[in-house]
């Protein structure tokens, strides 16, 4: 994929049924697959070339408890 040689942001994207993709602005995808959809449906993270993950939309209890730095739940969170 162009956009990881070229340390472009990739978008994790899930929908309502669960299926998500991981693909550049550019239109490529690097991967697919499903997931539970109650853990990620509707959410949408930004991964930037450093490693940081922003949550750009998801449920608000994702939001809050979701960090950043680590790409993962914020410890103790209700998030799996």
């Amino acid at each position: 994929l162009v956009a990881v040689r070229r340390a472009q942001p990739l978008t994790l994207a899930v929908d309502s049924a669960g299926r998500w993709t991981l693909g550049a602005d550019d239109g490529s995808v690097a991967g697919s697959g499903t997931m539970a959809p109650a853990v990620a449906a509707g959410t949408r993270l930004r991964l930037t070339a450093l490693g940081a993950c922003i949550v750009e939309r998801g449920a608000p209890a994702l939001v809050s408890a979701w960090n950043a730095a680590t790409c993962a739940p914020v410890p103790g969170s209700p998030l799996p």
